[in-house]
């Protein structure tokens, strides 16, 4: 009976408070007073029935897992839904809060139950499709035959993917010359570089273009030459992670991947885009695969009995996983800038990690001078090509977009914070006129004309001006940060940021879910028009975003938070080895939220790396011996 209360008290309070989290084109009389509000509070109670006879209370560490995440993913749908609708978030409000201490009292019993369940299963073996390797080791294939088995498998899985993106290659023909490509090609055409692109991608994007109007007649065809090399690269990496991955999914599992890799839209979609970051979270995925293949070793022979000598034998990483390993690193750094700001972060706590851990196992400091040597390549290449090219190195505007953006949205709701000698130095680093343009959701407007040559010369006088409103105006200041970052952990997200914005062909109207378009010099001849148009309208319209369920699958707020909850699985399993390689994502996603604006391409990883990160949630940990 008193399980029939609970079940029917929370489902009622949960029924009421989701619906405030969710943003209504209608009145929200029009929802209150529908049918369809009763049967959802009707399903909710016999859900919240079922799993309140089913969660174990006495679970501490699983309570406390769920507390985490219920209480996380409550603010981000109720903060989430203020920056959206209102663009504020009023910390002060005390409804706010108590509204998110509901949805967490109603969310916490379905998460335990989630969690717990995940986690019988995998200890069971029981999911259907995960793979159940046998502990002893059969004798009828040599290792020459398995290895040859497995390049066999890879690179059928490479020609599978490859083959399957063409189509899409070849409706948005030459490909998706978009976001800066136009900017890095004049780079290479005028000789004049700057460092705001890494020039490694200027290079390489530029370089093929360049090349096919010079030497085969054509722009279109040197964007398709880049757009192939691209697609070639990315599917090789999405394939060697398949291969990796079959050791713990069945065939049936591996399949799906593949297909996922070959046909969710998303992933084509990005690799027929001249954008630097699919390149990047390529090498970013490869980098997560070899740190877990090297992990390996020094989690899992812990439960192998063997004397010192083997012990350290087999801790030894293997020269062709190192190689790999720094290889992607060095990649990954010299495609973002901001990959190498998350790589040192993670380089530091290893080094902290390796120094604790000196006298028990000296895996870890091999492996954070393995971390170094991939930093020091970088930081030597980085400065070779910079040298090189003479490239300009004086733009500041990047690193400083969230503080100019504060500073903007200071002085358009509350000028009366600055005084007017305030407002003259505010004017000598952004204009007046510019100020008056201010966007919540993209600071590019403004952070464009932001004097450099004045922030050289003097940037304690920027930071000081900075830090004083901050002082005056913290919330502002919060609200100015939530408000380009928002759309990376709200799950409701409707990604238009440039919208009314105008490009060459179009003017974003509806969505700005992805570029679209083929830029000059380049000029779209699509092949397969009908298919050209399904991607026009996921990129531009309200398309698949008005898919219940489906919809979710292209949020990147949602993965975030499919992301959070198979770290806290992999914690409450104790599988501390995917720890690092969910940190490194983390870490990126962290330098993300303090970027111009939220758009897919800054966290393409969220996708590519989906099937590692489930690893850890739905296999057992035998199949890592």
């Amino acid at each position: 009976m008193l399980l029939n209360a609970i079940s029917v008290i929370v489902g009622l309070i949960g029924t009421i408070a989701l619906s405030w989290t969710m943003s209504f084109n209608m009145e929200r009389a029009a929802y209150g007073n529908s049918m369809n509000a009763f049967v959802f509070f009707i399903f909710v109670v016999i859900i919240l029935r079922y799993v309140y006879s089913h969660i174990r209370l006495r679970d501490r560490r699983g309570i406390a897992c769920a507390c985490l995440y219920s209480g996380g993913l409550s603010f981000a749908l109720t903060a989430g839904k203020q920056l959206h609708t209102v663009e504020n978030f009023a910390v002060g409000d005390i409804k706010l809060w108590i509204q998110i201490l509901i949805l967490s009292v109603f969310f916490f019993g379905p998460v335990l139950y989630v969690f717990q369940w995940i986690t019988e299963k995998a200890d069971e073996g029981n999911w259907f499709y995960v793979k159940k390797k046998s502990i002893v080791e059969g004798n009828e294939q040599t290792e020459k035959a398995k290895s040859k088995q497995n390049l066999k498998s890879f690179l059928l899985t490479w020609l599978i993917i490859f083959v399957c993106w063409l189509p899409v290659f070849l409706a948005f023909y030459p490909g998706a010359f978009v976001y800066d490509a136009q900017d890095e090609y004049i780079q290479v055409a005028t000789r004049e570089f700057s460092t705001h692109h890494p020039l490694t991608h200027v290079l390489l994007l530029g370089g093929c273009v360049c090349f096919g109007n010079k030497f085969l007649g054509s722009y279109n065809i040197g964007i398709a030459l880049y757009t192939l090399f691209q697609m070639l690269a990315v599917s090789g990496v999405l394939a060697y992670t398949v291969a990796w991955l079959r050791k713990f999914f069945s065939r049936g599992m591996c399949i799906g991947i593949i297909l996922f890799y070959s046909l969710f839209p998303v992933i084509p979609m990005y690799a027929v885009c001249s954008a630097k970051d699919t390149l990047f979270n390529a090498a970013f995925l490869l980098m997560l695969v070899q740190m877990v293949k090297i992990l390996e070793k020094s989690f899992l022979i812990k439960n192998v009995k063997m004397d010192d000598v083997q012990t350290q034998r087999q801790k030894k990483i293997s020269l062709i996983d190192a190689l790999i390993f720094v290889l992607a690193s060095v990649a990954m750094m010299l495609l973002r800038n901001n990959g190498m700001m998350a790589y040192a972060v993670l380089l530091a706590g290893m080094v902290v990690w390796a120094l604790i851990q000196w006298k028990k196992d000296r895996f870890w400091l091999r492996f954070a001078v393995m971390m170094l040597l991939s930093l020091v390549l970088y930081c030597g290449a980085d400065k070779t090509l910079t040298c090189v090219l003479n490239a300009d190195d004086s733009g500041k505007q990047e690193m400083l977009t969230v503080p100019i953006q504060q500073l903007a949205r200071t002085y358009k709701y509350s000028p009366e914070a600055f005084s007017q000698e305030e407002k003259e130095l505010l004017f000598c680093y952004i204009p007046e006129d510019i100020l008056a343009i201010y966007d919540a959701d993209l600071s590019d407007l403004v952070k464009v004309h932001f004097n450099n040559e004045q922030f050289t010369e003097k940037p304690s006088e920027f930071l000081g001006l900075w830090l004083q409103k901050f002082i005056k105006k913290p919330i502002t200041y919060l609200n100015a940060w939530f408000m380009t970052s928002y759309g990376y952990w709200y799950p409701d997200t409707i990604i238009n940021v440039y919208g009314g914005q105008g490009r060459f062909t179009f003017q974003y109207e509806d969505s700005s879910y992805f570029g679209f378009e083929t830029e000059q010099p380049g000029e779209r001849d699509s092949k397969f028009p009908w298919l050209e148009e399904q991607y026009r309208k996921m990129s531009l319209e309200l398309y698949q975003q008005n898919v219940p369920g489906i919809s979710m699958l292209f949020s990147p707020g949602f993965l975030l938070w499919v992301f959070l909850g198979c770290v806290l699985i992999s914690i409450y399993r104790k599988w501390y080895m995917w720890l690092l390689p969910m940190a490194s994502i983390l870490l990126l996603w962290g330098t993300v939220i303090l970027g111009p604006t939220f758009l897919v391409r800054y966290v393409l990883i969220l996708w590519f790396a989906l099937p590692l990160i489930l690893v850890p949630v739905l296999t057992r940990k035998e199949h890592m011996n």
